[in-house]
């Protein structure tokens, strides 16, 4: 089985990145991204591979669902502005590669969980975004962000929507 590390280094030098520099965050905070934002991508099986590859990674890094779920939206019509972003999430990902979800031994049991709402975030379709992560004593062990099946009017409609949804998995959980 490869490691996180070698399959990160293997990405960064697939996609001729391995002298790219850290950043702090996966995408920029105040970024909108939409489906018309610049020119379209030249070659759109490379970023198909490139989100592929990054959507594997969500596997162990609940820290990029979100971004990577959000630029998996353009697959089909990938731009220039959604390549760069991916791109952006590979440096990210290669300035915490060594980042892991740790299961302590000795931890305290319990289950916890958290939930957020970004409402309206997709401009196209006004669709909120909802997300959750729960743990069980040390680490993670179930996580979510997608958006939401209908069209909510305000945030707190979205937050609740959002809780529901958390609620559920806790039950299952």
């Amino acid at each position: 089985m490869i490691s996180q590390r070698h399959y990160v280094l293997n990405l960064l030098y697939k996609f001729g990145l391995t002298e790219c520099k850290p950043v702090s965050t996966p995408l920029n905070r105040n970024l909108k991204i939409d489906a018309d934002s610049s020119t379209t991508v030249s070659d759109p099986t490379k970023y198909r591979q490139l989100i592929g590859n990054l959507i594997y990674l969500t596997i162990t890094r609940p820290d990029l669902s979100y971004s990577v779920g959000l630029l998996s939206q353009f697959m089909p019509n990938p731009r220039n502005l959604h390549l760069d972003c991916a791109k952006r999430i590979l440096w990210y990902v290669s300035a915490t590669m060594d980042y892991d979800i740790m299961y302590k031994s000795n931890a305290i049991i319990r289950l916890e969980g958290y939930t957020d709402a970004d409402w309206a975030s997709y401009k196209p379709d006004q669709r909120s975004t909802s997300g959750f992560v729960f743990s069980f004593s040390s680490g993670a062990i179930s996580w979510s962000s997608k958006k939401q099946s209908t069209i909510t009017l305000s945030s707190t409609e979205a937050e609740y929507r959002c809780a529901v949804v958390a609620a559920y998995e806790a039950i299952w959980l």
